[in-house]
This record gives structure tokens, C-alpha cells and sequence, in this order.
């Protein structure tokens, strides 16, 4: 084994001194301030070789350890809200029909997304069949784009005037419904 070149003792490490490399033991690099070279072990050189994915590169640039699929869904339910599907009236697997009419149509999620003026991240979730907080606003919104129905035919809704009575809450006026059509009457 070879000496360190400052005290003679066994020395564990190469490194570099006045443009020449020496060998030097851990006692002598920290006490001269002298810089160890490591050389990589062979996991260390095969991980490098390894091409690394999008997302891998991109978590490493930003400093963030990089999520698993599990950590992702966890994180993806947490912030998705879930909401009874019967109460909004939704199809039994609405979120394949919507797929399947927007790629029939040759649309992207993120061309939908523009043309919507929405996230393409709710899109994404509605998508995969979680419903974001305004998930029955984005999907009327779907529907009209795309020309489908997502919701179950529904009976007639209410009319305003049937669900708060017969006066105008903002005019005070009294209000009479007139036909079967539910035009309304101003007084």
C-alpha cells in the first residue's frame, strides 16, 4: 500500500497537489485543505450510462425527488373532490364516451382544454373519470363543444320561478307564470 505524501501513513486517498496527483491520507486532506478524487464506483457509472425519461431529467434539474405512480394517484385523489355521480345525473362510464368522442373528432386533451378555456389538468382527471370541484360546469361545456351527452336524460327542470315562488327576488315584483312553456309575466 502506498504512503501518504505529507506523514507517511498508509494513504486511502488520490488527489491533487501543485498540478500533480499524490496520495494522501483523510487526516492530511482535511488538515491541508487538499481535495479527494473519488472515482465512481460501477453502479455509479452504469446509472449514468442509464437514459434517463422526461421526467426523470426534469426532477433532477428541479431538485424534487421524483414521485411514484402510487404517490401521484395519492396526491391526484387528494385534490380531486369526489362527488356523487347520480346526483349530477352523469352515464355509467361517461369518461370512455368523452375519449372516444374526442379522439373521433382528432382532438388533443390539450387542444379540448384551449378551446374550452380550461385546465387541461381537469380535463385529464375528468378524463380518467375523477370529477374535479367544477366538474359539472367543464362538462356542460363538453358537451356543447363535442355534441355528445354525458348526462342521463333528465326530466324537466324546475323552473326558477317554481323553486323560489312567485316573486322576483331582485325586482320585488310579483311574477306570474303563464303557459306550459313557463313564460313569464312581469306586473
Amino acid at each position: 500500500m502506498d504512503h501518504c505524501a505529507f506523514c507517511d501513513s498508509p494513504a486511502e486517498f488520490e488527489a491533487i497537489h501543485h498540478n500533480e496527483l499524490v496520495k494522501i491520507c483523510g487526516l492530511c486532506s482535511r488538515k491541508e485543505g487538499i481535495p479527494i478524487i473519488k472515482k465512481p464506483s460501477t453502479e455509479q457509472i452504469r446509472a449514468m450510462e442509464r437514459p434517463y425519461s422526461m421526467q426523470e431529467r426534469m426532477a433532477r434539474l428541479s431538485g424534487e425527488k421524483l414521485k411514484t405512480t402510487a404517490e401521484v394517484k395519492k396526491v391526484f385523489a387528494e385534490k380531486t373532490k369526489p362527488q356523487d355521480l347520480e346526483r349530477l345525473g352523469l352515464i355509467d362510464n361517461f369518461h370512455w364516451h368523452l375519449t372516444r368522442a374526442r379522439r373521433a373528432r382528432g382532438i388533443s386533451v390539450r387542444q379540448l382544454a384551449l378551446s374550452l378555456h380550461e385546465p387541461e389538468e381537469s380535463l385529464v382527471q375528468i378524463e380518467q373519470g375523477f370529477l374535479p370541484g367544477n366538474a359539472l360546469v367543464i362538462l356542460r361545456k363538453i358537451e356543447d363543444f363535442l355534441k355528445i351527452n354525458l348526462m342521463k336524460k333528465e326530466e324537466k327542470t324546475p323552473s326558477v320561478m317554481k323553486v323560489f315562488g312567485n316573486k322576483d327576488e331582485l325586482m320585488g315584483k310579483e311574477v306570474e307564470i303563464v303557459g306550459d312553456d313557463e313564460e313569464v309575466k312581469v306586473e
